[in-house]
């Protein structure tokens, strides 16, 4: 640009009231709206790196809900982990993937809850049921355990309520102690959910189990998670009605 020309420009500028510093100041802003995401982007990643990273590790990824309940990535781990120890050697063999999906289902319904669920597990051998009861407490359950009718019944009248009730169905010498814990509890006005685990099961003691009052009967430990599920998905739903009738 010549001399005129510039001396031209400068004019122009005076006259429309518009200065060199004001097209600096445009530039940059210009410069500084084309380059604040990137900025920000890059603080974000920087003050959260260490969870980013956990993330997509899927490891320490924790996930807090109401009422103190909490699921980690690393607790979904170890509940699908033992969900396939405990159907080893079961009819119904559970695959990892299987596992981890099942898992994942049941920690979306947990999620929603406002508390930590409990659960209280009886059967005269506890030791029969270790993983299946490692699956429930990496989801974030409390668990109680009684070996005796006797015993859960006393559980339940002074440490209740609890969300829902897994029995065996013999404790010898009676074989079908499942049944009548089911109806002490139901007698007492104990409504809580109420589930049949057995070594054996069968559609017909399905319904027989229902027949009594029970949500059903199962040998499996993926349908018994699923079976729990349904016990608190009726709980929350009962509890919710009686709020609005309140």
């Amino acid at each position: 640009m010549g001399l005129s020309e510039t001396r031209c420009t400068e004019a122009l500028l005076q006259h429309t009231g518009v200065t060199a510093n004001a097209i600096v100041l445009s530039d940059v802003s210009a410069f500084a709206d084309a380059t604040a995401w990137p900025l920000v982007v890059l603080i974000v990643a920087l003050v959260f790196r260490r969870p980013l990273i956990d993330l997509l590790r899927r490891d320490n990824v924790e996930m807090k809900g109401p009422g103190g309940l909490s699921l980690s990535a690393s607790s979904a781990t170890v509940a699908a982990e033992a969900l396939v120890q405990a159907a080893s050697g079961k009819p119904e063999a559970v695959t990892a993937e299987t596992a981890e999906q099942e898992i994942e289902a049941a920690s979306m319904d947990l999620a929603g809850l406002n508390k930590i669920p409990r659960l209280l597990w009886v059967d005269d051998q506890p030791s029969n049921n270790r993983y299946e009861v490692e699956t429930f407490e990496a989801l974030g359950f409390a668990i109680s355990q009684a070996t005796s009718t006797a015993e859960a019944i006393t559980e339940a009248t002074l440490n209740g309520p609890f969300d829902a009730i897994v029995s065996d169905m013999r404790r010898p010498p009676d074989q079908e102690a499942g049944f009548t814990l089911l109806h002490a509890l139901r007698r007492v006005g104990d409504a809580t959910p109420f589930v049949i685990y057995t070594g054996m099961s069968t559609p017909a003691a399905f319904d027989e189990a229902v027949r009594q009052g029970a949500i059903g009967s199962t040998s499996s430990p993926s349908e018994l998670i699923r079976l729990v599920r349904r016990a608190m998905r009726n709980n929350a739903s009962e509890t919710g009605q009686r709020r609005r009738r309140a």
